[in-house]
């Protein structure tokens, strides 16, 4: 079966997007995710690919799904 793949790029894009609209900052976006910030900025750096829990947390914080995030 394997791992399912996405566009690290295109999912930064879409959260920094969707942060925007929402005023959020990293920090704050981190904090509504369950997420430190530390986390929140080797993800969105794309230093590393966003675990399951991140990815939920984050579309939680900004009120979409993970689909959204991974596919747009």
């Amino acid at each position: 079966m394997g791992t399912p793949r996405y566009d690290r790029a295109s999912v930064v894009r879409r959260v920094e997007q969707r942060r925007g609209v929402l005023g959020l900052s990293r920090d704050g976006l981190a904090r509504r995710a369950g997420l430190t910030p530390v986390a929140v900025e080797r993800v969105l750096g794309c230093h590393r690919d966003m675990t399951l829990r991140e990815a939920a947390g984050v579309a939680r914080a900004l009120g979409v799904t993970v689909a959204w995030l991974t596919q747009g």
